[in-house]
């Protein structure tokens, strides 16, 4: 269980919900909005890529489907000094392959 695997090791915040049943703490990537009125357009999870095949995104899915928008995973590392890769698979709003 994750609770167990990362307790105490994401900081003040994150540590205070794991110490209580029943509390879960999630942080949310990224949130794309618009700029003129701020209304959200996409919810993003991003992964440092390892060449894992997969993240969870359980919680960034329910929040794009109650909010009727897409969601992205977004595995990403470091090409050279000013260049990034990117593996990108949509899981809201029809599903795709990386």
């Amino acid at each position: 269980m994750a609770r167990d695997v990362y307790a105490f090791s994401n900081g003040l915040y994150s540590d205070f919900h794991r110490k209580y049943d029943g509390i879960a703490y999630i942080d949310v990537d990224s949130v794309e909005c618009c700029q003129y009125c701020y209304e959200p357009l996409a919810i993003i999870e991003t992964c440092y890529d390892k060449g894992q095949p997969w993240k969870a995104t359980t919680l960034s899915k329910i929040i794009a489907e109650r909010l009727n928008i897409p969601c992205w995973l977004v595995f990403y590392k470091e090409l050279n000094a000013s260049s990034l890769t990117f593996r990108i698979k949509r899981i809201k709003s029809s599903q795709t392959q990386f």
